[in-house]
Formats: structure tokens, C-alpha cells, sequence
């Protein structure tokens, strides 16, 4: 042969084949090719010993060729028939760079462990006469005793559609629901819920981290979220909500994506209603006040940052709205423009009664000076015409 094969064959480990399905058994072991281990592909070949030299092969394994070894280590499936009463066994190994020239015997032998007499169980001596894919045993008293848990037992989380009493559990991993949830009693989560269809809230709730429904989520008990509430479908609240985070976020992803969001911004704060873009779109002010298009309304109890159109009034010959008093009313044409002509006039005269007021403000403040300048003279000049007294 071409290469020196070092005669050093180490077993690592016998793997007997489970239950009694074949004679099989794996064998792995180490090979070291010139001083150091081999890397490569080789041809073996088994044999079955029972002495650890000389004497007759008690059986013939089946050729493994061009099997892998990297770093010395390789692994095949050896099969020898059902040939292990009991007696020692020694396997010969014979190997060869695959392809190449003859085979090598490896020394020495190598006695095999107790693993693969586990094909001993074949033997139907062992059991009695009783081939072993056909033995029962039904006497074992383990088979029939009780011993917890028991069937139905509160003791571990049974697979059923009715609610199972006096059962808790505590999991410190993370979970995933891909149906409803449905928590009838109180509840607090630490962390952040993901409910991939349908969650209801019969009783108080409360998340600590944020929560995530992909499809419909009912309240209808107290319920307190401390992140963000994020639902693409529909949103029922049969009790009270309370967000920690100061913002709901309401979306329909089809037919074309929309949404919503509400904050409370601001001190005082704001109730803030925005589109899907981000826009402010109406400002709810802790004393009632209402802007639509505007941010803070301070002034009057609705306030328009924009323009307030009226599409129907209910008239019949042409839809205004007209000033009476202090309301806005339904009217005519005519009556608008009469309200129109009124509030001209009304806007004139309130400009005309601010000038005279204003003038009058002005004959005070020059009478003022007058009798200041009068009382100056009077005190230098008592006999001053202007200081007699009136007759």
C-alpha cells in the first residue's frame, strides 16, 4: 500500500439501535494516517472476533467504502446479524485510502462495549419464548396506580374549550397567542401583549408595556395601559380606559390604509385628534372648548381655524344663516341680506359711539389740565382775574 497507516484505532463510542428494529449498531471511531489524524475518504471493512487474537471469525460486516473522516474521527453503521449471546466479541478492522491498493489491518482488535448487546433483546430467549415486537407486559402495577398529575388534575394546563378551575400559571418566557384571548377576571401583564385576532376584557387590566391587537379589542371593565394602544380593526369600550403613554392609535388597513391617533398635549392639556398624516385636525380644551382646525381654542366655546361651510339649512329659497341677537339662525335671502344691511349698521354705529367716547375721553384730559394750570396761577396771583370767584 501506498501510505503508511498508523495500526492506532481508538473507540470512542457504540450506539445501539433503539427498541428492536435492525441488528445495526453504529461504531465511531479515531484514525491516524502517518502519525496524525486522517482527513479524507477511506474504504472498511469489519469482521467479528470472539478472541482478541488469532482464532475464527465468528461474522463478516458488510463493507463500508468511501467513508468520510475528518480529524481522524469517522462513523459508520455496522450490521453482524444477530451474533451477541452474551460472549465476548472483538471487531478487526481493515481499511484503505478509498480506491486505493489493498486494505490494512488495524491492531489490535478492539473489544466491543456492552452497547450493542442491546440486540440481544431479538433473542426471544429473554423473553420467554415470546417474540419481542409481540411482548406486552400488562402486569407492571406502575400501569394502573394513581399518581399525580391525575387525569383532569389542577396540576398543569389541560387542552379544552370550558374555562378550567383553581389552575394558575406562571411562564418567564414569552408566548405567543395566534387566537382570541379572552380574560374574564382581573389581570396584569408586565410586559407588552400581541394578540394576533381578537381580545376582550371582561374585568380590570393592566398592561405594562404595549399593546397590539390585530384584530378586534373590547373593554368592557377598567383597563390601564402604560404604552401605546395599537389596534387595525375595530375598538369597543364597554368600561373605562386609561392610557399611560397619552396616545391612541386606531387604523383600518384596507381597502386603503387610514388611521387616527389621540394625544393629550400641553399644559393644560389638550385632547388632540390628528389624521393619518399627522395633521391636527380638532383640540379639545379641559373646559369644553372645541377647535377644529386649530390647536388650543381659548376664546369661544367652538373655534374654526378654518372655513365653516353649510352645505343644507333646511330653506327653501336660497340657505343662509343670519345674526339674531347674539345667535345665528336659518333664513331667507332677503332676511340675510336685511341681517346683512343690520349688521353694517350696527358696525357703524358701534364705530361712531368708540369715536365720540374717545373725544369725550379727550375734553376730559384737556379739562383736567386746564383747572391744574388755573389752580398754578391762582397761587402765585391771588388777585388774577381768572381767580375771582364765580357770581
Amino acid at each position: 500500500m501506498k501510505h503508511i497507516l498508523a495500526a492506532l484505532l481508538l473507540l470512542l463510542t457504540l450506539i445501539a439501535v433503539t427498541y428492536a428494529q435492525t441488528t445495526a449498531f453504529s461504531y465511531q471511531g479515531s484514525l491516524n494516517h502517518s502519525g496524525t489524524p486522517a482527513n479524507g475518504n477511506y474504504d472498511f471493512q469489519f469482521t467479528l472476533f470472539g478472541v482478541a487474537t488469532g482464532g475464527s471469525a465468528v461474522g463478516l460486516g458488510t463493507a463500508v467504502n468511501n467513508v468520510a473522516v475528518s480529524n481522524g474521527t469517522f462513523n459508520v453503521l455496522v450490521n453482524f446479524g444477530n451474533l451477541f449471546p452474551g460472549a465476548e466479541r472483538w471487531l478487526e478492522i481493515r481499511v484503505r485510502p478509498a480506491g486505493q491498493g489493498s486494505f490494512t489491518t488495524l491492531a489490535p482488535r478492539q473489544l466491543l462495549s456492552s452497547s450493542p448487546y442491546s440486540v440481544k433483546s431479538l433473542n426471544t430467549e429473554l423473553l420467554g419464548g415470546v417474540q419481542a415486537n409481540q411482548y406486552v407486559l400488562i402486569t407492571d402495577p406502575r400501569l394502573t396506580d394513581a399518581r399525580n398529575p391525575l387525569p383532569n388534575s389542577a396540576g398543569y394546563i389541560q387542552n379544552r374549550t370550558t374555562q378550567q378551575t383553581a389552575s394558575n400559571f406562571n411562564i418567564s418566557g414569552n408566548g405567543t397567542l395566534g387566537g382570541s384571548l379572552n380574560v374574564v377576571e382581573p389581570s396584569t401583564f408586565q410586559k407588552s401583549v400581541t394578540v394576533g385576532t381578537t381580545l376582550s376584557v371582561g374585568e380590570a387590566a393592566a398592561i405594562g408595556g404595549g399593546l397590539t391587537v390585530g384584530g378586534n379589542l373590547t373593554v368592557n371593565s377598567p383597563a390601564s395601559f402604560t404604552g401605546p394602544v395599537n389596534t387595525a380593526s375595530q375598538f369597543n369600550i364597554g368600561g373605562s380606559l386609561a392610557l399611560g403613554r397619552s396616545r391612541l392609535d386606531l387604523s383600518n388597513p384596507t381597502p386603503t390604509p387610514h388611521g387616527y391617533s389621540f394625544e393629550v398635549l400641553g399644559s393644560p392639556p389638550f385632547l388632540v385628534l390628528r389624521n393619518d398624516s399627522g395633521n391636527v385636525i380638532m383640540t379639545i380644551a379641559p373646559d369644553g372648548k372645541v377647535g377644529i382646525g386649530a390647536n388650543n381654542p381659548s376664546e369661544a366655546t367652538l373655534e374654526i381655524g378654518g372655513t365653516l361651510a353649510v352645505s343644507n339649512l333646511g330653506g327653501i329659497d336660497g340657505e343662509h344663516l343670519c345674526r339674531d341677537g347674539n345667535l345665528i339662525r336659518a333664513c331667507s335671502l332677503a332676511a340675510a341680506n336685511k341681517s346683512s344691511e343690520i349688521e353694517s349698521s350696527a358696525t357703524r354705529i358701534t364705530s361712531l359711539e368708540s369715536t365720540i367716547r374717545r373725544q369725550q375721553a379727550e375734553i376730559e384730559r384737556q379739562r383736567k389740565e386746564l383747572t391744574a394750570l388755573k389752580n398754578l396761577i391762582c397761587s402765585q396771583n391771588p388777585a388774577a382775574g381768572i381767580c375771582e370767584p364765580s357770581k
